[in-house]
């Protein structure tokens, strides 16, 4: 499941990546809010997908943006026993989605691309340190919350949705992380990337996602944040630094 907002250069690209993953997905979900843009694939793309007998769909709200949460309602409506979801700027090297399900099924975990630790007062003030974002992590590291992508069992969503989140504007990966983590003890990590291979790494191209569309340049979102997560840790999320 990827996401269409305003950049209309890169979900051609992340398809190819998809169609190129060393354990191929059974369809690739594009969900767009709102109409910045026509969401229209090339004859080659269609035919590469329906030789690999991949189905690809699109779901569009035409009127409303969901923003992040909203791609996390599909999963409820799946058949999947996996899903993986992915930011729109996010393009994942090919043996991605093999490795993840080797290490969901492992460490029973959500994989993400980047990852973050909390400081021991689990808040947004001084978050202690971040993997990923384009540097190398030596191992497979749990933190508190992935980001870029999620990788997880299906089942787990349910876990994200027994709780109102405390704002649809921001957070959903915050949101996701601490909900599965109170409901169903199920941690978070960032699989181990060297800068000599991206095929691993769940975000080859980190770059995309500095433009003006960029979420974390608008207004509030780190306020946002903020909130969200001192919301979580009233109600009993506790960081791994807050654990040891």
């Amino acid at each position: 499941i990827s996401t269409l907002y305003k950049r209309s250069d890169y979900y051609e690209t992340q398809i190819n990546a998809f169609l190129n993953q060393t354990y191929a997905p059974e369809e690739i979900i594009f969900y767009q809010n709102e109409n910045h843009f026509t969401f229209n694939l090339s004859k080659e793309m269609i035919a590469k997908a329906k030789n690999k007998n991949i189905i690809i769909k699109h779901v569009h709200s035409k009127d409303h943006n969901y923003k992040f949460h909203g791609r996390f309602t599909l999963p409820l409506i799946s058949d999947s026993d996996y899903i993986a979801i992915f930011d729109d700027d996010t393009i994942p090297g090919n043996k991605w989605i093999e490795n993840c399900l080797k290490l969901c099924k492992e460490k029973k975990c959500i994989l993400g691309a980047n990852g973050r630790v909390l400081n021991k007062e689990c808040n947004w003030v001084n978050s202690s340190y971040s993997l990923g974002d384009g540097q190398a992590v030596l191992k497979d590291t749990f933190v508190d919350f992935v980001g870029h992508c999620w990788f997880f069992k299906r089942d787990w969503i349910y876990y994200m949705w027994m709780q109102e989140p405390n704002t649809l504007q921001n957070g959903e990966d915050i949101h996701f992380a601490a909900s599965c983590f109170i409901n169903g003890g199920i941690r978070c990590m960032v699989p181990k990337q060297v800068l000599s291979d991206r095929s691993d790494w769940g975000d080859s191209n980190p770059e995309l996602g500095w433009d003006d569309n960029a979420s974390w340049k608008k207004p509030q979102h780190h306020d946002q944040r903020k909130e969200i997560i001192t919301f979580w840790a009233k109600k009993g999320w506790k960081g791994i630094l807050a654990r040891e």
